[in-house]
């Protein structure tokens, strides 16, 4: 089982990787804006479990059993990035940061029951109603009903009382 900071530090050697597959120390601590001893700890543990391997100031690479592991997080955090960028209409930078951050600070439970329920609304063919009124009312700053709405609509029709 690996801590949420190895997987950090897995998903990073991944992300860092440049065109050969391999990637190093310093490019790992830059990603993340961190002391080059702090990636050095979690690589070391990485290295143990023998998911990834790397030689003194030399290359790091990731083992077949530690790049399964690295893209099943990246998939997470790519579903993570889809929605902050589609849905909560933030830019891409921001989107990147705070996906990360949502994957490996937040609690266990708080991080995988949100990435469930944006899993969830992706599998959706289509897109809900409420997130295109949403970006609306994010970039425009008004509220606007929809017409069908269940709340506003009683057995009788439309109910002005329950209007927000």
């Amino acid at each position: 089982m690996l801590s949420k900071g190895e997987k950090k530090y897995l998903v990073g050697v991944l992300l860092t990787e440049n065109e050969y597959g391999w990637t190093r120390l310093k490019w790992v601590a830059d990603f993340f804006g961190v002391k080059m001893s702090t990636v050095k700890e979690f690589l070391n543990s990485l290295e143990d479990k023998k998911l990834v391997t790397h030689q003194r100031r030399g290359a790091i690479f990731l083992t077949d059993v530690g790049r399964e592991l690295a893209l099943k997080e990246k998939r997470k955090l790519d579903v993570l990035i889809k929605f902050m960028t589609g849905c909560l209409v933030l830019d891409e930078d921001t989107a990147n940061k705070n996906a990360l951050k949502i994957l490996f600070e937040l609690d266990d439970t708080v991080s995988n029951r949100l990435y469930k329920f944006i899993e969830f609304m992706t599998l959706c063919p289509t897109k809900p109603v409420f997130i295109d009124k949403f970006e609306s009312y994010v970039k425009e700053g008004k509220y606007e009903t929809c017409s069908f709405c269940p709340v506003l609509f009683n057995k009788e029709g439309y109910d002005e009382t329950k209007r927000g």
